[in-house]
């Protein structure tokens, strides 16, 4: 009762931001030195090293994907455009504050370039989908975006299971 959506945009976007910051340059750092910054001790990073760790060829060589302090690349992924979302959402464009939205624009760069170093088909799909609904809320704003919504929800849920067992057999989807 005490609690307005402006007071939560207003409380989860500092947190946030510090999130998708650490979060981001930590897996550039994984990415670029092919190891941990500090370890599981201090900020809880996976071993990198271990024999399950997600890799990719660049090159010919392998290297390990960004992991952060997830247990997963995929984890890491979700996590980043989830509160990239969030964030987007609970910032307001005012171009007279331009520190806050360089800021904003910095930290949705870097988290664009995690969820691409991370090959994460399902976040990258669960991004894209979620930008298209907020293009389709703006654009068609006369109709009952309720039913709209369930209808591309419901047509979603049954491509998928349809598509999922055609790309589980073919060498299109492989860990992802």
């Amino acid at each position: 009762q005490n609690y307005s959506l402006a007071r939560f945009k207003a409380i989860i976007k500092v947190p946030l931001l510090l999130s998708l910051l650490t979060q981001s340059i930590l897996s550039i750092y994984q990415y670029i030195n092919q190891r941990s910054l500090f370890g599981y001790y201090l900020l809880g990073e996976p071993n990198l090293g271990a024999s399950g760790i997600s890799r990719t060829s660049i090159s010919g060589s392998m290297a390990i994907l960004p992991y952060g302090t997830t247990p997963h690349t995929n984890v890491l992924a979700g996590f980043i455009v989830v509160s990239l979302l969030l964030l987007n959402n609970s910032t307001q464009l005012n171009l007279k504050k331009w520190f806050n939205m360089a800021l904003n624009m910095t930290t949705t760069g870097l988290s664009l370039l995690i969820i691409w170093l991370t090959k994460s088909v399902s976040a990258l799909s669960g991004l894209v989908f979620t930008i298209f609904l907020y293009c389709l809320n703006y654009v068609i704003s006369i109709i009952h975006i309720h039913l709209l919504f369930q209808i591309l929800i419901s047509i979603t849920l049954l491509s998928s299971l349809i598509v999922y067992p055609i790309l589980n057999q073919s060498q299109i989807m492989t860990d992802n």
